[in-house]
């Protein structure tokens, strides 16, 4: 998904397994507790110290990158070379990707752009070292998470499919309200189409909510500030826990804990329906699945209209069950929170006609 739109490429990765890039990457995204315990390490010695220890991660991180950055700087060099314009219109025609569009329209020098590829390509973190982010502490962090956050909306999905099938009569809803949007358009829908359906939206979002693909996070202080009252001195690291805050019932309600599509919904006077953003909480800033302000994920409308148009396609074709109804879903995994065990489901065909 992220190659044809960042890049207009496919990398083939379904088909083949014999690319260096894909290699790469696998090998850079292997889950193990040993990756966790190199970032916990993060916690304790600086990055400086780190780095320079026979480790390895280190080895491991430092390959991969080699090999991610020297793909990032052939290609834009080639999508320079491709992009020189003989006049605006050409230009402009031939800026059809996020990377074009960057190159024709920003005015980022090479380097910014490869790092801003590389952003792109590990799903929204900062994956190797020497990707320049302002928040030196932030940047650490999240290249130790990035193994775990290829698989992001896989697991959304994942999670998607498990609260539907626990709620049959959403799931009936959802549907209907999904046939009934595509039944009246002949041509293949838009992503703004299955924005604007406030059913949809509000399953998406509400599973989102449960089940924050990154539940903890962390910030710096970059000068003395107070956060919640507390004093925060310059330099002092905060954890964000955003599968605690995403549940909080002093923001949530007493049924923050239940799925609960119609929060984020809205009902106009005249009876209309419209997707909302905060989902019944005082703020939007309750909601810390994608974090919020300039660290905010970078990737996350595109993480969302994956998962909207993952979800309508399923639903409208299928009816969704738990192959095991009796068993409670526990949640696991090292970082990305993954059903234990699986997720083993039951799909039944509800329309044959669509493909």
């Amino acid at each position: 998904m992220v190659g044809p739109t960042i890049l207009d490429q496919d990398f083939g990765c379904l088909v083949t397994k014999d690319n260096t890039l894909l290699k790469a990457y696998l090998e850079a995204l292997e889950p193990t507790n040993r990756r966790l315990i190199f970032l916990g390490l993060h916690f304790y010695l600086p990055e400086s110290l780190l780095s320079r220890l026979p480790l390895r991660m280190n080895k491991i991180l430092d390959r991969s990158e080699k090999v991610f950055r020297g793909f990032c700087q052939e290609y834009v060099r080639r999508r320079r070379l491709a992009t020189i314009p003989r006049s605006p219109e050409s230009a402009q025609a031939r800026s059809s990707n996020v990377l074009s569009q960057m190159i024709f329209n920003t005015g980022l020098d090479d380097r910014a752009i490869v790092d801003q590829m590389l952003t792109f390509l590990a799903a929204g973190v900062s994956l190797f070292r020497g990707v320049h982010l302002a928040n030196r502490s932030s940047c650490i962090f999240w290249h130790l998470l990035t193994p775990f956050k290829h698989d992001t909306t896989a697991a959304a999905m994942t999670w998607a499919c498990y609260c539907l099938a626990r709620a049959p009569e959403i799931q009936d809803i959802l549907r209907h309200e999904v046939g009934t949007a595509l039944s009246s358009r002949p041509a293949p829908p838009a992503s703004a189409t299955f924005e604007s359906l406030p059913y949809l939206n509000g399953v998406c979002e509400e599973v989102l909510r449960l089940y924050p693909s990154i539940p903890i996070n962390i910030r710096e202080a970059v000068r003395d500030t107070t956060v919640a009252g507390v004093s925060t001195p310059k330099g002092t690291r905060v954890l964000l826990c955003a599968y605690a805050l995403n549940r909080a019932a002093d923001a949530w309600g007493p049924k923050a804990n239940e799925f609960h599509p119609e929060r984020w919904i809205d009902t106009a006077s005249d009876g209309t329906r419209r997707p909302n953003k905060h989902g019944g909480a005082p703020s939007s800033m309750n909601n810390l699945t994608f974090s919020h302000g300039p660290r905010a994920c970078i990737g996350r409308q595109l993480a969302k209209a994956e998962l909207r148009t993952a979800i309508a396609g399923l639903v409208r074709k299928f009816r969704i069950e738990l192959r095991y109804p009796e068993r409670q879903a526990l949640q696991a995994g090292v970082v990305t929170p993954k059903p234990a065990g699986g997720m083993h489901l039951k799909l039944t065909i509800v329309n044959p006609r669509v493909t």
